[in-house]
C-alpha cells in the first residue's frame, strides 16, 4: 500500500528538523577540554593576579 504524499512529506521534514537542531549541540560539546594549565591561566587573568598555590606532602 502506498503511503500519501503529505505523509511522506511530513515524515521528511520532521527529521530534517530534527537533524537540524541536534547537530549543533553535538557540535557543542565536541570542543576540546581544557587542561589544568588552561584552566588556571584562564581563573589567574580573569582575577586581575597572580594566584598562589600551596602543596604540603603529608606522607612521611
Amino acid at each position: 500500500m502506498k503511503k500519501p504524499l503529505s505523509y511522506r512529506l511530513f515524515l521528511v521534514t520532521y527529521f530534517l528538523l530534527l537533524a537540524s537542531l541536534t547537530i549543533p549541540v553535538f557540535a557543542a560539546f565536541a570542543t576540546k577540554p581544557m587542561s589544568v594549565q588552561e584552566k588556571l591561566a584562564f581563573l589567574e587573568t580573569s582575577s586581575g593576579g597572580k594566584l598562589g598555590l600551596a602543596a604540603i606532602n603529608t606522607d612521611n
